[in-house]
């Protein structure tokens, strides 16, 4: 062997070896800190499944509070050797969340919601990185706060249809659903694709509520095995654990209509020149388009149409369940709007004077969220959090309802009292000096945390407000005889149980008004 090559190799050799300790001392290290950082406390699991069966089918956000109450901020579920950790305190939630986004702004990747279904290409489910970055400039530039005003006279006016449909509905529970659903469905068409909707029936709002069916079956963490055994996705739909393959297929064609059939419509009036405000119209009229920026782009635009539609619904159902069990919220409401407004309806430059209504909003958002456990994130590196160290992959959530109940900032949390976000001088108006306290702001919770925030959220919020303005400034809403006990739904996304109440007009005049401007 000639010295050349014995060079060689001893120079592989120390290379090797090298590589070697390199990993030897990054697994030391990564001990000693294990050692320093003890894992945070949880249930206690089982071998090999860990707390796979610990959690509820439905409604797990009151188990997590349990823990909450039982193991401190910081709980921890392992599941097959994934760890799962849930963070209960607001505090905590904004340091690793918010202010760390950048190790925590990943997504899990649910084998079948994520991967089979082809969610983890909606802006929701993608990773961060340069696409999803992309996707909410884009966001930013057609629905952001700057751009609100090329939609305030669409949404208003959407609201007073919306009033006059619940009045002549009378409160008979499916017409409620209905009603919020195709208000709030058709505001989302316009604004993305520019698209009429239909007074009933209409196939493109019926396409989104059916895939945010399908999202809100499959995007929770450990409710599906083939998350927990991804090999379950080439196995049989007979075998155990496999089941929803006898589903998949039909899935996955409603998922594609829901995207595919509106930038159809929107593709087709470019070609003909048709001249249309919309975020569709502006980001598909980019000439020399790939195929792979086409998809990227209506996986775009589905994300606003699907996204925005599905929660802004349950928020304004969450606040007419809230006028029929709390009529005294009612009734100090419509007294501002008289004070304030006098006999019209209120608009949004009116915002600024009606402080009581403005905490309704709030509350609506902190009553019941419409996502109760937010969005799950993953860390992309180490985590060190509340004396505690969260291993790179960690899948980690904000418990937001829990914290939005939680007496330690909320007095009488499960009561609806928007009094509890005036401050000392409106508060006084009311007559409102001794009030719950609220030392935690819902609106930085409802929405999300960090990089993963609601791209959506100021025109949900615009839609929110003027929902309730509206409706405070026309309807009269009552339960029905017996009473009401408030009922939501399970899922990712939850909404009110459907319920009968009774709307009637506040007088006269209102209804007249609302039948000239609808």
């Amino acid at each position: 062997m000639n010295t050349l090559t014995t060079e060689a190799l001893n120079a592989r050799a120390i290379a090797g070896a090298v590589a070697v300790a390199g990993l030897l001392a990054a697994a030391f290290l990564r001990y000693r800190r294990a050692l320093k950082y003890p894992r945070p406390p949880g249930p206690p699991g089982y071998p090999v499944i860990g707390n796979a069966f610990d959690l509820p089918p439905t409604q797990r956000w009151l188990k997590w509070a349990e823990w909450r109450d039982m193991y401190g901020p910081i709980v921890c579920l392992e599941m097959f050797g994934r760890r799962v950790v849930m963070l209960n305190d607001p505090q905590l939630v904004m340091q690793l969340l918010e202010k760390r986004s950048s190790v925590s702004a990943d997504r899990p990747q649910l084998v079948l919601c994520m991967g089979l279904l082809g969610f983890g290409h909606s802006t929701v489910g993608l990773q961060h990185n340069a696409t999803h970055k992309e996707a909410r400039r884009l966001f930013n530039l057609t629905i952001g706060k700057s751009q609100l005003h090329k939609y305030t006279d669409l949404v208003q006016h959407e609201m007073q249809k919306l009033a006059l449909k619940l009045l002549e509905g009378k409160g008979a529970k499916d017409n409620v659903t209905s009603s919020i659903r195709h208000a709030v469905g058709g505001i989302i068409l316009a604004v993305t694709y520019a698209l009429p909707v239909k007074d009933q029936n209409d196939p493109f709002i019926e396409d989104a509520e059916a895939t945010m069916g399908i999202f809100a079956r499959t995007s929770s963490p450990g409710t599906h095995t083939v998350d927990v055994f991804p090999f379950l996705q080439y196995a049989p739909s007979w075998f155990p654990g496999a089941g929803f393959k006898k589903y998949l297929a039909l899935w996955k064609q409603q998922i594609r209509n829901s995207l595919e059939r509106p930038v159809a419509v929107v593709k087709r009036e470019l070609a003909n020149g048709e001249v249309k405000t919309s975020v569709a119209h502006e980001i598909f009229a980019e000439a020399n388009m790939s195929a792979q920026r086409e998809e990227e782009l209506k996986w775009l635009t589905g994300s606003m149409y699907l996204g925005g539609s599905d929660t802004t619904a349950s928020a304004i159902h969450i606040f007419v369940l809230a006028l029929t069990c709390y009529p005294d919220v009612q009734t100090r409401a419509q007294q501002e709007l008289d004070s304030v407004i006098g006999d019209r309806i209120a608009t949004l430059e009116d915002r600024p004077n009606l402080p009581y209504v403005n905490a309704i909003v709030k509350e609506v958002l902190r009553w019941h969220t419409v996502t109760p456990l937010g969005g799950p994130h993953r860390l992309t590196s180490d985590a060190e959090i509340g004396g505690y160290l969260l291993p790179k992959g960690t899948v980690v959530l904000g418990n937001v309802w829990g914290i939005l109940h939680d007496e330690k900032y909320f007095s009488e949390p499960h009561e609806f009292k928007p009094e509890r976000f005036l401050n000392a001088e409106d508060a006084a108006k009311f007559d409102q000096v001794k009030r719950p306290t609220a030392s935690v702001d819902s609106w930085n919770h409802a929405f999300g945390y960090g990089r993963r925030v609601c791209p959506g959220r100021d025109l949900a919020d615009m839609e929110l407000w003027l929902a309730i303005a509206t409706i405070l400034s026309t309807l009269k809403i009552s339960p029905t005889e017996g009473g009401l006990k408030p009922t939501f739904t399970s899922g990712s996304i939850s909404h009110p149980v459907p319920f009968d109440c009774v709307i009637r007009p506040r007088n006269a005049r209102m209804e007249s008004l609302l039948r000239e401007l609808s």
